[in-house]
Protein backbone atom coordinates (compact mmCIF):
# COMPACT_ATOMS: atom_id res chain seq x y z
CA UNK A 1 0.00 0.00 0.00
CA UNK A 2 1.33 3.43 -0.93
CA UNK A 3 2.14 5.68 2.03
CA UNK A 4 3.94 8.99 2.29
CA UNK A 5 7.46 8.81 3.70
CA UNK A 6 10.45 11.06 4.28
CA UNK A 7 14.19 10.30 4.29
CA UNK A 8 16.16 12.47 6.71
CA UNK A 9 19.85 13.11 5.92
CA UNK A 10 22.30 15.01 8.07
CA UNK A 11 23.60 18.32 6.77
CA UNK A 12 27.40 18.42 6.82
CA UNK A 13 29.08 21.85 6.97
CA UNK A 14 32.52 21.50 5.41
CA UNK A 15 35.01 23.21 3.17
CA UNK A 16 35.93 22.44 -0.43
CA UNK A 17 37.21 24.05 -3.59
CA UNK A 18 35.02 26.44 -5.56
CA UNK A 19 34.98 24.16 -8.59
CA UNK A 20 34.12 20.93 -6.75
CA UNK A 21 30.75 19.22 -7.22
CA UNK A 22 29.01 18.11 -3.99
CA UNK A 23 27.98 14.44 -3.93
CA UNK A 24 26.35 12.06 -1.47
CA UNK A 25 29.20 9.80 -0.31
CA UNK A 26 26.83 7.85 1.95
CA UNK A 27 23.15 7.81 2.94
CA UNK A 28 23.65 10.79 5.26
CA UNK A 29 26.93 12.47 4.27
CA UNK A 30 27.61 15.27 1.76
CA UNK A 31 31.19 15.85 0.63
CA UNK A 32 33.13 17.33 -2.27
CA UNK A 33 34.23 15.12 -5.15
CA UNK A 34 37.86 15.25 -6.28
CA UNK A 35 36.80 13.62 -9.59
CA UNK A 36 33.74 15.76 -10.49
CA UNK A 37 34.53 19.47 -11.00
CA UNK A 38 33.20 22.46 -12.99
CA UNK A 39 35.30 24.47 -15.41
CA UNK A 40 35.17 28.29 -15.57
CA UNK A 41 32.17 28.11 -17.91
CA UNK A 42 30.11 25.87 -15.61
CA UNK A 43 30.61 22.65 -17.63
CA UNK A 44 31.00 19.31 -15.83
CA UNK A 45 34.42 17.59 -15.86
CA UNK A 46 35.29 14.08 -14.66
CA UNK A 47 38.98 13.36 -13.85
CA UNK A 48 39.91 16.77 -15.43
CA UNK A 49 38.23 15.76 -18.73
CA UNK A 50 35.04 17.34 -20.09
CA UNK A 51 31.97 15.13 -19.87
CA UNK A 52 30.72 14.81 -23.45
CA UNK A 53 27.18 13.49 -23.97
CA UNK A 54 26.51 10.70 -26.46
CA UNK A 55 25.42 11.54 -30.03
CA UNK A 56 21.62 11.38 -30.77
CA UNK A 57 20.44 7.82 -31.47
CA UNK A 58 18.09 8.53 -34.37
CA UNK A 59 19.78 6.61 -37.21
CA UNK A 60 21.61 9.69 -38.54
CA UNK A 61 25.38 10.25 -38.66
CA UNK A 62 26.76 12.97 -36.43
CA UNK A 63 30.20 14.56 -36.09
CA UNK A 64 31.78 16.88 -33.48
CA UNK A 65 31.84 20.55 -34.46
CA UNK A 66 32.49 23.52 -32.15
CA UNK A 67 32.24 21.18 -29.10
CA UNK A 68 28.74 20.00 -30.14
CA UNK A 69 27.01 17.41 -32.32
CA UNK A 70 26.33 18.31 -35.98
CA UNK A 71 24.61 16.11 -38.54
CA UNK A 72 26.91 14.96 -41.36
CA UNK A 73 25.35 15.75 -44.78
CA UNK A 74 26.57 15.61 -48.38
CA UNK A 75 27.88 18.95 -49.74
CA UNK A 76 27.92 20.63 -53.15
CA UNK A 77 30.77 21.47 -55.53
CA UNK A 78 30.78 18.12 -57.32
CA UNK A 79 30.71 16.04 -54.10
CA UNK A 80 28.36 13.04 -54.21
CA UNK A 81 27.46 11.06 -51.06
CA UNK A 82 27.06 7.36 -51.81
CA UNK A 83 25.59 4.91 -49.28
CA UNK A 84 27.58 1.76 -48.49
CA UNK A 85 26.71 -1.01 -50.94
CA UNK A 86 27.01 -4.79 -51.10
CA UNK A 87 29.89 -4.89 -53.60
CA UNK A 88 27.92 -6.92 -56.20
CA UNK A 89 27.50 -4.09 -58.80
CA UNK A 90 29.41 -3.86 -62.09
CA UNK A 91 31.03 -0.51 -61.18
CA UNK A 92 30.43 1.03 -64.66
CA UNK A 93 27.49 3.34 -63.83
CA UNK A 94 27.61 7.06 -64.70
CA UNK A 95 28.10 9.75 -62.12
CA UNK A 96 24.90 11.35 -60.78
CA UNK A 97 24.00 15.08 -61.19
CA UNK A 98 25.78 17.71 -59.19
CA UNK A 99 24.23 18.33 -55.76
CA UNK A 100 22.92 21.77 -54.63
CA UNK A 101 25.34 24.36 -53.33
CA UNK A 102 26.01 24.02 -49.59
CA UNK A 103 25.08 26.76 -47.08
CA UNK A 104 27.35 29.76 -46.59
CA UNK A 105 30.12 29.16 -44.08
CA UNK A 106 30.21 31.03 -40.74
CA UNK A 107 31.68 34.53 -40.50
CA UNK A 108 35.39 34.74 -39.75
CA UNK A 109 36.60 35.76 -36.28
CA UNK A 110 36.65 39.41 -35.20
CA UNK A 111 39.99 41.10 -35.71
CA UNK A 112 42.11 42.12 -32.72
CA UNK A 113 41.33 45.34 -30.83
CA UNK A 114 43.59 48.27 -31.66
CA UNK A 115 46.00 49.69 -29.07
CA UNK A 116 44.66 51.96 -26.34
CA UNK A 117 45.44 55.66 -26.85
CA UNK A 118 47.63 57.57 -24.36
CA UNK A 119 46.05 58.65 -21.10
CA UNK A 120 45.22 62.35 -20.80
CA UNK A 121 46.86 64.57 -18.12
CA UNK A 122 45.40 64.40 -14.63
CA UNK A 123 43.41 67.45 -13.50
CA UNK A 124 44.49 69.63 -10.60
CA UNK A 125 42.91 68.55 -7.30
CA UNK A 126 40.79 71.19 -5.54
CA UNK A 127 41.79 72.54 -2.15
CA UNK A 128 40.22 70.68 0.81
CA UNK A 129 37.39 72.42 2.63
CA UNK A 130 37.72 73.51 6.25
CA UNK A 131 36.58 71.05 8.92
CA UNK A 132 33.65 72.22 10.99
CA UNK A 133 33.74 72.38 14.79
CA UNK A 134 32.23 69.33 16.53
CA UNK A 135 29.25 70.09 18.74
CA UNK A 136 29.05 68.95 22.38
CA UNK A 137 27.72 65.47 23.13
CA UNK A 138 24.27 65.33 24.66
CA UNK A 139 23.53 63.78 28.05
CA UNK A 140 22.34 60.15 27.82
CA UNK A 141 18.85 59.60 29.13
CA UNK A 142 17.89 57.00 31.71
CA UNK A 143 16.68 53.59 30.47
CA UNK A 144 13.00 52.96 30.97
CA UNK A 145 11.77 49.94 32.95
CA UNK A 146 11.24 46.66 31.05
CA UNK A 147 7.60 45.86 30.52
CA UNK A 148 6.11 42.51 31.55
CA UNK A 149 6.13 39.66 29.00
CA UNK A 150 2.89 39.19 27.16
CA UNK A 151 0.87 35.98 27.44
CA UNK A 152 1.47 33.31 24.80
CA UNK A 153 -1.10 33.32 22.05
CA UNK A 154 -3.29 30.31 21.36
CA UNK A 155 -2.03 27.78 18.79
CA UNK A 156 -3.53 28.22 15.36
CA UNK A 157 -5.66 25.56 13.73
CA UNK A 158 -3.86 22.89 11.69
CA UNK A 159 -4.09 23.56 7.98
CA UNK A 160 -5.49 20.99 5.54
CA UNK A 161 -3.15 18.27 4.24
CA UNK A 162 -1.58 18.95 0.86
CA UNK A 163 -2.42 16.88 -2.20
CA UNK A 164 -0.39 13.74 -2.88
CA UNK A 165 2.61 14.34 -5.12
CA UNK A 166 2.89 12.71 -8.53
CA UNK A 167 4.53 9.28 -8.68
CA UNK A 168 8.14 9.30 -9.87
CA UNK A 169 8.58 7.87 -13.37
CA UNK A 170 12.28 7.04 -13.18
CA UNK A 171 14.85 5.88 -10.67
CA UNK A 172 16.11 9.42 -10.06
CA UNK A 173 13.45 9.32 -7.27
CA UNK A 174 12.78 6.51 -4.79
CA UNK A 175 10.45 3.68 -5.83
CA UNK A 176 8.27 1.54 -3.55
CA UNK A 177 8.76 -2.25 -3.37
CA UNK A 178 8.12 -5.18 -1.02
CA UNK A 179 11.17 -7.09 0.29
CA UNK A 180 11.12 -10.89 0.14
CA UNK A 181 13.52 -13.26 1.92
CA UNK A 182 13.41 -15.85 -0.89
CA UNK A 183 16.71 -16.11 -2.80
CA UNK A 184 15.48 -17.49 -6.15
CA UNK A 185 13.46 -15.81 -8.93
CA UNK A 186 10.93 -14.78 -9.98
CA UNK A 187 9.83 -11.92 -7.73
CA UNK A 188 6.10 -11.19 -7.67
CA UNK A 189 4.72 -7.90 -8.97
CA UNK A 190 5.91 -5.13 -6.68
CA UNK A 191 8.62 -7.37 -5.19
CA UNK A 192 12.43 -7.39 -4.93
CA UNK A 193 14.85 -10.01 -3.55
CA UNK A 194 18.56 -10.95 -3.73
CA UNK A 195 20.23 -14.30 -4.38
CA UNK A 196 21.85 -14.75 -0.96
CA UNK A 197 20.32 -14.68 2.53
CA UNK A 198 23.55 -13.00 3.71
CA UNK A 199 22.90 -9.71 1.96
CA UNK A 200 26.52 -8.50 1.73
CA UNK A 201 27.37 -11.71 -0.19
CA UNK A 202 24.59 -11.28 -2.77
CA UNK A 203 25.69 -11.17 -6.43
CA UNK A 204 22.29 -10.61 -8.10
CA UNK A 205 19.12 -8.60 -7.53
CA UNK A 206 15.79 -9.96 -8.80
CA UNK A 207 13.44 -7.00 -9.38
CA UNK A 208 9.93 -7.05 -10.83
CA UNK A 209 9.41 -4.31 -13.42
CA UNK A 210 6.13 -3.28 -11.71
CA UNK A 211 6.44 -1.19 -8.51
CA UNK A 212 4.37 -1.52 -5.32
CA UNK A 213 2.70 1.90 -5.58
CA UNK A 214 -1.05 2.62 -5.34
CA UNK A 215 -0.71 3.51 -9.02
CA UNK A 216 2.04 1.01 -9.97
CA UNK A 217 4.68 1.98 -12.50
CA UNK A 218 6.11 -0.42 -15.11
CA UNK A 219 9.85 0.37 -15.34
CA UNK A 220 10.77 -2.05 -18.13
CA UNK A 221 11.51 0.57 -20.80
CA UNK A 222 13.45 2.59 -18.22
CA UNK A 223 15.73 -0.38 -17.51
CA UNK A 224 16.24 -1.18 -21.21
CA UNK A 225 17.23 2.40 -22.01
CA UNK A 226 18.97 3.78 -18.89
CA UNK A 227 20.50 1.21 -16.51
CA UNK A 228 24.24 0.70 -17.18
CA UNK A 229 27.20 -1.13 -15.68
CA UNK A 230 28.59 0.96 -12.82
CA UNK A 231 25.20 2.30 -11.68
CA UNK A 232 24.32 1.80 -8.00
CA UNK A 233 21.05 0.67 -6.35
CA UNK A 234 20.21 1.73 -2.76
CA UNK A 235 17.62 -0.42 -0.90
CA UNK A 236 16.23 0.66 2.52
CA UNK A 237 13.50 -0.50 4.91
CA UNK A 238 10.97 2.36 4.81
CA UNK A 239 10.22 2.14 8.54
CA UNK A 240 13.71 1.15 9.77
CA UNK A 241 16.25 3.57 8.19
CA UNK A 242 19.21 1.76 9.81
CA UNK A 243 18.44 -1.30 7.66
CA UNK A 244 19.86 -0.66 4.17
CA UNK A 245 22.18 -2.07 1.49
CA UNK A 246 24.04 -0.46 -1.45
CA UNK A 247 24.89 -2.53 -4.57
CA UNK A 248 26.79 -1.64 -7.80
CA UNK A 249 25.81 -3.10 -11.21
CA UNK A 250 28.77 -5.30 -12.20
CA UNK A 251 27.60 -6.69 -15.59
CA UNK A 252 24.80 -6.29 -18.14
CA UNK A 253 21.38 -7.15 -16.71
CA UNK A 254 19.06 -9.85 -18.11
CA UNK A 255 15.51 -9.00 -19.23
CA UNK A 256 13.13 -11.80 -18.13
CA UNK A 257 9.95 -10.26 -19.60
CA UNK A 258 8.26 -9.37 -16.25
CA UNK A 259 11.35 -8.98 -14.07
CA UNK A 260 15.05 -8.20 -14.41
CA UNK A 261 18.15 -10.02 -13.11
CA UNK A 262 20.83 -7.46 -12.18
CA UNK A 263 24.41 -8.75 -11.53
CA UNK A 264 25.77 -6.71 -8.62
CA UNK A 265 28.63 -6.25 -6.18
CA UNK A 266 27.87 -5.25 -2.57
CA UNK A 267 29.40 -1.86 -1.77
CA UNK A 268 28.23 -0.96 1.77
CA UNK A 269 25.28 -1.33 4.10
CA UNK A 270 23.72 -0.94 7.53
CA UNK A 271 21.81 -3.65 9.34
CA UNK A 272 20.31 -6.50 7.33
CA UNK A 273 16.79 -6.06 5.96
CA UNK A 274 14.63 -8.68 7.70
CA UNK A 275 11.12 -10.04 7.25
CA UNK A 276 8.92 -8.74 4.44
CA UNK A 277 8.87 -4.96 4.96
CA UNK A 278 8.13 -2.22 2.52
CA UNK A 279 11.37 -0.89 1.04
CA UNK A 280 12.42 2.04 -1.09
CA UNK A 281 14.85 1.75 -3.98
CA UNK A 282 16.78 4.50 -5.72
CA UNK A 283 19.36 4.43 -8.54
CA UNK A 284 22.36 6.64 -9.17
CA UNK A 285 24.04 6.56 -12.56
CA UNK A 286 27.80 6.19 -12.86
CA UNK A 287 29.64 9.27 -14.16
CA UNK A 288 31.61 8.52 -17.30
CA UNK A 289 34.09 10.79 -19.04
CA UNK A 290 33.93 10.80 -22.85
CA UNK A 291 37.08 12.09 -24.48
CA UNK A 292 36.88 14.70 -27.26
CA UNK A 293 37.23 13.67 -30.92
CA UNK A 294 40.76 13.93 -32.43
CA UNK A 295 41.70 17.52 -33.37
CA UNK A 296 43.16 16.70 -36.82
CA UNK A 297 40.72 18.38 -39.25
CA UNK A 298 38.77 15.15 -39.93
CA UNK A 299 35.03 14.92 -39.14
CA UNK A 300 34.38 12.15 -36.60
CA UNK A 301 31.21 10.40 -35.40
CA UNK A 302 30.42 7.95 -32.58
CA UNK A 303 30.53 4.22 -33.39
CA UNK A 304 30.42 1.47 -30.71
CA UNK A 305 31.15 4.10 -28.00
CA UNK A 306 34.37 5.18 -29.76
CA UNK A 307 35.42 7.84 -32.29
CA UNK A 308 35.48 6.83 -35.97
CA UNK A 309 35.83 8.93 -39.15
CA UNK A 310 32.39 10.20 -40.18
CA UNK A 311 33.01 9.35 -43.85
CA UNK A 312 35.65 8.11 -46.31
CA UNK A 313 36.48 10.42 -49.23
CA UNK A 314 37.77 8.85 -52.45
CA UNK A 315 37.63 9.13 -56.23
CA UNK A 316 35.07 7.32 -58.38
CA UNK A 317 37.79 4.95 -59.62
CA UNK A 318 38.84 4.05 -56.05
CA UNK A 319 35.24 3.51 -55.02
CA UNK A 320 34.57 1.29 -58.03
CA UNK A 321 37.70 -0.75 -57.26
CA UNK A 322 36.49 -1.63 -53.76
CA UNK A 323 35.76 -5.33 -53.62
CA UNK A 324 33.21 -5.09 -50.77
CA UNK A 325 31.54 -1.91 -49.60
CA UNK A 326 31.05 -1.62 -45.84
CA UNK A 327 27.30 -1.00 -45.29
CA UNK A 328 28.14 0.97 -42.11
CA UNK A 329 30.56 3.37 -43.85
CA UNK A 330 29.60 6.63 -45.59
CA UNK A 331 31.58 7.00 -48.84
CA UNK A 332 32.02 10.51 -50.35
CA UNK A 333 32.99 10.28 -54.04
CA UNK A 334 34.79 13.32 -55.46
CA UNK A 335 36.31 14.12 -58.83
Amino acid sequence: MNQQFRINRKTIDGKGRADQVAVWSGPDTVSGSEDLTLDNRGRLRNLQKPVVTEAPQDGKIYGRKNAGWSEVKGGGGGVVVVDGGTGDGTGDGTQGPQGPQGPQGPAGPTGPTGPTGPEGPQGIAGAPGATGTQGPQGIQGNSGPTGPAGASGAAGATGPAGADGADGSAYGAAQNYMWNTATVPPPAAGGVRVNNATQNLATAIYLNYTTNDTNPINLKNYFLQRVLIGDTFYIQDKDQPTRWQLYEVSAAFTDNSTYVTIPVTWKSGGSAITGTPRVIMSRETAASAMSEAPNDGVAYSRKSKAWAPAFVQMTQAAYTALGTKDPNTLYVVVG
